[in-house]
């Protein structure tokens, strides 16, 4: 597996680690690969991205982390 393999391979499993946890997030369902590239299928989430409120989010992010 290459370095972006292993990676979205990470994300995929990450994302189905945190489906238990207390917070809105889409749901994780694949990984499929199209025109030569992989890439994770997710739920669409409605709202404010955590980008949009990064100053608020990154605390949120640390502590999730630790749960991980």
């Amino acid at each position: 597996m290459t370095n972006t393999e292993n990676a979205v391979e990470r994300e995929f499993q990450n994302a189905k680690e945190i489906n238990g946890m207390n917070f809105t997030k889409p749901k994780v369902y694949e990984i499929i690969c199209c025109e030569e590239r992989m890439d994770i299928i997710y739920d669409r989430v409605e709202g404010e991205s955590l980008i949009e409120r990064k100053e608020e989010a990154i605390p949120f992010l640390l502590q999730i982390m630790n749960e991980l």
